[in-house]
């Protein structure tokens, strides 16, 4: 409801500083601007890390907090003011070294306190020399790092169109990207045949810029030829470097000292800085403005004034910058992309997610850096003069030039590097992602094992192992794996291969078999009828729980299913049967492991057994209107999906709708789950992995029940002999990290072995 206001008041205070910077160093000079952009600087640097020092939900915080930003609207006129009567213009053109030394040992000052407090004292001078010095040096490392930030954004914007072409309605978005990329295309060689016309360009510069618009072409044919990269991204590139080219033949341009400024004026090519429509529109708003009444005039005259410290190339690039540093820090990490296999791999989430806190903290400094990449985008295109033109254009150094040249290389160049390391399977950008080379972080790759793809029951199983199997009658345990939400069978090729590797290394292999059948998840993969449907509500399925609900239903029903026939299809005595689920087919596991007699055990990894509870908290979020009568029960959960939670569903088995007792539970509630435990889990071994940082599916919601499970398990149902490892790994979210896979391959190892629950059960009470 706020966030109108947050936006309005923000874009006051970057407006402010857009123009009260310029300010002080046209009206007060060198000195002035450096001291007043180095208090702002430290006003905002305190700010930011009073927010950063103090916890959230603290008073003092809050207080503080909003202090300081009310303060904003005090400090930064009160800073000016102060910059601009303290510091005069500066007509002395020493360096801050032999002012501080000229300080030291010429002191006018009558005292100690003076000397080294006071006006021109060494702290001032010291201060404001190393401020200088900062954004000197820093102007070559915002460059590089404006052409890195780029590069992410290229590829993040990359990945998003192949994730776009390969959803619903491909072939719309190949025309419309087709034509955005044209666009692009067109409107960079508009500007590049602008910068053929200025007279400046020597044979020099007409040679660089040669060799780099053919490399740049050269490296979008590759691109889009090869099938490592796309239109987007190979217009977005030849983008960047045609404005690269035009910042330094219009910016970064020496000028000469000698010159007057009307000689240098006139020397510019006969070309406006904007196109002619733009250039007419502002003038004509400048002869509106001109009618108005007198008070409004001398306002909007007072920031015309204030405009004209500042150029259209300054604000230009200050935008540009603050853009791809923001896509840098926010957007990207929300696409999680790693480069251009990202796709194909899951994200190394210990070393993305410390990044994204260093990025976080980088966040709450945001407004120090805005200041000191503004202020060293103006002391690079202009200067201080002792003669009455003071803070003037100049257009660059000679150094800004080099500079944005060694950028352009090498953003070409790690270009390059990242399409000869891209993979080459794609024929076409528009291909579909092979999930078979998903491998986990952090583990070496899978080891080969043996797969084939067989048709079973009018599904496409693929089986990993049947060709390594013992011979006959040695029995086989079946491993069921089932994938996550919006990926396919192909995803679960990794913990297939380590699974079954692992247990034909082990001693016990030329008793037992162990084969991985993976098969796609309703509405997934080869069994896909509706993207629609996988979709959430905020992403437009108003279906969302009954979607969900029925998705996890029908892949544990699906593997109860092919149970009953994998023998015949195997050829072979299938006596065990354990699963590992992902996600949904982590929910899809709790539900094989409870409501499926034959599955001796199971391996839940980031799943729920209170999916009713999940589903309502997500619709809490959604902010879904479901009138008073609550979420269960209306249209996005109606009654026949409670009846269906109160058969399927782990919790909704034992206590329906109800919340979870809390403990310890009653004698008579003993009995109760006493009967539904025999009938159900007895002798059965269950492993959870939930993921500590896990926003999607919070541990917090299956806590309560897994909570009475273990009470009962290791209490008064421990004569049920069921075995229930919990495991939280902290800092870990939504994903199937290399821990969980280490102690998912160990669980199932010591499973397979045991054989059958049956068996051991039979053994037991002999």
């Amino acid at each position: 409801m706020w966030w109108p206001f947050s936006i309005f008041f923000s874009s006051i205070f970057l407006f402010a500083i857009v123009l009260s910077i310029p300010v002080a160093f046209d009206v007060g000079g060198r000195d002035s601007g450096l001291a007043y952009s180095l208090s702002l600087s430290i006003f905002y640097i305190f700010y930011s890390a009073i927010r950063l020092a103090t916890p959230e939900t603290s008073r003092i915080r809050w207080t503080i907090v909003s202090l300081l930003r009310l303060a904003q609207w005090f400090v930064i006129p009160s800073l000016l003011i102060w910059a601009l009567g303290k510091f005069a213009v500066d007509v002395d053109e020493a360096s801050w070294v032999e002012r501080t030394f000229d300080g030291v040992f010429h002191s006018k000052s009558t005292s100690w306190t003076e000397w080294m407090f006071g006006k021109e004292g060494v702290l001032e001078t010291v201060m404001l020399g190393s401020w200088d010095n900062v954004l000197r040096y820093s102007g070559p490392v915002f460059q590089l790092l404006e052409g890195f930030c780029t590069l992410l954004v290229i590829q993040a914007a990359g990945q998003i169109t192949r994730w776009l072409v390969n959803r619903g309605r491909s072939d719309t978005w190949v025309i419309f990207l087709l034509a955005f990329s044209g666009s692009i295309i067109a409107s960079a060689v508009y500007f590049l045949w602008r910068v053929a016309q200025f007279p400046q360009i020597s044979n020099i510069d007409a040679t660089l810029i040669g060799a780099t618009m053919t490399t740049a072409v050269f490296l979008c044919a590759y691109g889009i030829g090869s099938g490592r990269g796309s239109p987007v991204e190979s217009s977005l590139l030849f983008a960047y470097v045609v404005l690269c080219v035009y910042q330094i033949f219009t910016d970064y341009l020496p000028s000469d000292g000698t010159y007057s400024a009307e000689d240098q004026a006139s020397s510019q090519p006969e070309i406006p800085p904007l196109p002619p429509i733009i250039m007419a529109s502002y003038s004509t708003l400048l002869h509106i403005v001109s009618t108005l009444p007198g008070a409004l005039h001398s306002s909007l005259a007072l920031l015309y004034a204030a405009f004209q410290t500042i150029t259209p190339s300054v604000i230009i690039s200050l935008a540009y910058r603050l853009f791809v540093f923001y896509c840098a820090t926010r957007i990207i990490p929300s696409v999680r992309d790693l480069g251009a296999r990202a796709m194909l791999h899951e994200p190394d989430w210990d070393e993305s997610e410390a990044a994204s806190m260093f990025l976080s903290i980088l966040s709450y400094f945001s407004p120090t850096i805005l200041i000191a990449v503004y202020t060293s985008l103006l002391l690079q295109h202009f200067s201080t003069s002792e003669g009455p033109d003071g803070w003037t254009l100049r257009g660059g150094d000679v150094g800004g030039s080099t500079w944005r040249w060694i950028n352009v290389g090498l953003t070409m160049v790690l270009y390059g590097i990242e399409l000869t390391l891209s993979t080459d399977d794609q024929d076409h950008w528009k291909a579909k992602l092979d999930e078979r080379q998903y491998a986990t972080k952090g583990l070496p790759p899978p080891p080969n094992v043996s797969v084939i793809t067989k048709p079973m029951a009018g599904l496409l199983v693929d089986i990993y192992g049947l060709q390594e199997l013992p011979p006959a009658p040695a029995p086989v345990t079946c491993l069921w794996l089932l994938h996550p939400r919006t990926r396919s069978k192909a995803v679960m090729n990794d913990i297939a291969r380590r699974a079954v590797h692992s247990w034909n290394q082990s001693p016990k292999q030329r008793q037992r078999g162990l084969v991985a059948l993976v098969f796609d998840m309703p509405n997934h993969g080869t069994r896909m009828v509706s993207e629609l449907a996988n979709k959430a509500w905020d992403e437009g399925n108003e279906q969302h729980a009954i979607d969900m609900l029925g998705l996890v239903k029908a892949g544990a029903a699906d593997a109860s299913g092919l149970m009953d026939l994998v023998a015949g299809y195997l050829g072979r005595e299938t006596d065990a049967h354990v699963c590992l689920g992902w996600s949904l087919g982590g929910h899809a596991a709790w539900q094989a492991w409870f409501g499926e007699d034959r599955m001796d055990a199971a391996v839940v990894i980031v799943g729920c057994p209170d999916l009713a509870g999940l589903l309502g908290s997500r619709a809490a979020a959604s902010k879904l209107e479901h009138g008073e009568g609550g979420f269960l029960g209306s249209k996005y959960f109606p009654p026949d999906t409670i009846a269906t939670i109160r058969k399927s569903d782990p919790k909704g088995i034992l206590f329906g709708t109800n919340p979870v007792p809390s403990l310890p539970l009653s004698s008579a509630e003993q009995d109760r789950l006493r009967k539904i435990f025999d009938g159900r889990v007895r002798g059965k071994k269950l492993l959870l992995c939930s993921g500590g940082a896990d926003d999607l599916v919070p541990y917090a919601q299956g806590e309560p029940f897994i909570r009475v499970l273990k009470d009962a398990v290791d209490g008064w149902y421990a004569d049920g002999s069921v075995e229930v490892d919990n495991r939280v790994y902290e800092g870990v979210g939504h994903r199937f990290a290399a821990d969980m896979v280490n102690d998912a391959v160990v669980f199932l190892m010591r499973v397979v072995a045991e054989g059958p629950r049956q068996k051991n059960e039979s053994r037991a009470k002999m």
